[in-house]
């Protein structure tokens, strides 16, 4: 019972980072297509 919650818990955190990650590379790319039109401009 408490393992399987441990791992309910492990499962959730994992897929916050996952969600995290993916938005801060998400900014990292608009932010380098951004510049690059700008730079184009």
């Amino acid at each position: 019972m408490i393992d399987h919650e441990d791992a309910y818990q492990d499962d959730n955190l994992s897929i916050g980072k996952g969600l995290i990650v993916g938005v801060v590379f998400g900014s990292l790319i608009w932010a380098g297509i951004i510049a690059g039109i700008m730079y184009m401009w």
